[in-house]
């Protein structure tokens, strides 16, 4: 999540405040995906010219990183370490403290009377996040070339133990697994059984939901009930689209409307187990935290 000096971001607190009954796991009808979903991927590593700070999309791909300016060094060293940092965009987020929110009901952005209830700090933060996620998405959806997406909210750390998992899913050793080329794979099974519309991939919530793929490494793909937190996910065109329409004016949490979404049967959103990417509880570089303060030990998990 972005970081708290900035956004106080309501995402993972909805798990505790709206419980949804849990589904039961089921393995009936899982895909099991046997070979790399490389061999329907299309020509990689194609130069996007016009972006700041880098300028690469790969194949049809396009990587963002959602940041304020105090933890953009820390999100450019994360992603560098992972071997993304040449393929990602950053993309400026909004500051609570930058909108004034009557002009943001009059130019159709905000709900009239959003989220009166709560204090105005943590409304601002709720209101910065969606903003910010939209102003990505937009972006996304301008370039009319991109099938998918994947964004990143500033404080991602690549979740402990997913490297082995990875490396045995490409045959490497650790230290040459390609983080790069395994999203890739990833977005591109959106046309495949069963298909969907995005993927979380640091989803926190204690709720699995029915388990809908294997995928190399042994990696599963769930449909969650409560696919909460938002700081990693792919989105195909039609999930970027579904989330504006739904979501503009802002009347929910950039989170919660997800949860929506997959409950009314709208939205094909699964989620990966483990998630393969958390969050980072404090940067030590800026003394930045993630809203919750927790170790990846204390986030709810499946």
């Amino acid at each position: 999540m972005l970081s708290v000096l900035a956004l106080f971001l309501p995402c993972c607190l909805g798990v505790w405040r709206d419980p949804h009954m849990p589904l039961n796991s089921s393995m009936n009808n899982m895909i099991q995906f046997k070979e790399p979903v490389s061999s329907i991927v299309e020509s990689f590593m194609r130069s996007q010219a016009g972006m700041s700070v880098v300028s690469q999309n790969h194949g049809s791909l396009g990587f963002y990183v959602i940041a304020m300016e105090d933890r953009k060094e820390y999100a450019n060293s994360i992603l560098e370490e992972i071997g993304l940092k040449n393929s990602t965009r950053v993309v400026d987020a909004i500051d609570r403290d930058s909108f004034n929110e009557a002009n943001l009901v009059k130019s159709g952005q905000l709900q009239r009377g959003f989220s009166k209830k709560l204090w105005d700090f943590r409304r601002k933060g709720i209101i910065a996040c969606a903003l910010s996620h939209q102003k990505a998405l937009k972006m996304f959806l301008k370039d009319k070339t991109l099938t998918h997406a994947i964004v990143f909210e500033d404080d991602i750390i690549l979740q402990e133990g997913i490297r082995k998992k990875i490396a045995d899913a490409q045959g490497k050793d650790q230290g040459k697994i390609n983080i790069l080329q395994y999203i890739h794979d990833l977005a591109k099974s959106s046309s495949k059984e069963p298909k969907w519309d995005g993927i979380n991939l640091g989803i926190c919530s204690p709720y699995c939901g029915d388990t809908m793929a294997m995928l190399p490494g042994g990696i599963k793909l769930i449909q969650a009930p409560q696919p909460y937190c938002t700081h990693a996910y792919i989105y195909t065109r039609r999930a970027a689209e579904l989330e504006l329409e739904a979501n503009v004016p802002i009347h929910q949490s950039e989170d919660r409307i997800r949860v929506d979404l997959v409950n009314d049967g709208s939205f094909k959103y699964f989620s990966t187990v483990p998630r393969i990417f958390d969050q980072n509880p404090n940067d030590q570089a800026t003394g930045a935290k993630s809203i919750h303060g927790k170790s990846d030990l204390d986030i709810p998990k499946c």
